[in-house]
């Protein structure tokens, strides 16, 4: 009795390489989780003896802080609805 592999996709989607039994959307999905993951901070203000500087970057920081959120959220979301478009 003979065995044969069956053909691959190259990168293991769908057989036994580094992705195991993963579909093509779900690795599109964790793609844009780890680019979510990834992405940078934005970097803290440094302290300064004003409380009104001080005041001022603290509301700017926060504005950061929220444009960060939303673009993580939309990364993940778009990988998500790529995933379902996929299948």
């Amino acid at each position: 009795m003979i065995y044969a592999q069956a053909p691959g996709l190259g990168i293991g989607l769908g057989g036994s390489g580094v992705f195991g039994k993963m579909t093509t959307g779900q690795v599109i999905d964790m793609v844009a989780q780890i680019f979510a993951a990834l992405m940078p901070l934005p970097a803290a203000p440094t302290a300064t003896a004003d409380a009104t500087t001080d005041v001022g970057n603290l509301i700017t920081y926060q504005g950061s802080l929220a444009q960060y959120a939303k673009r993580d959220e939309q990364v993940r979301t778009l990988g998500n609805l790529v995933t379902k478009l996929v299948g």
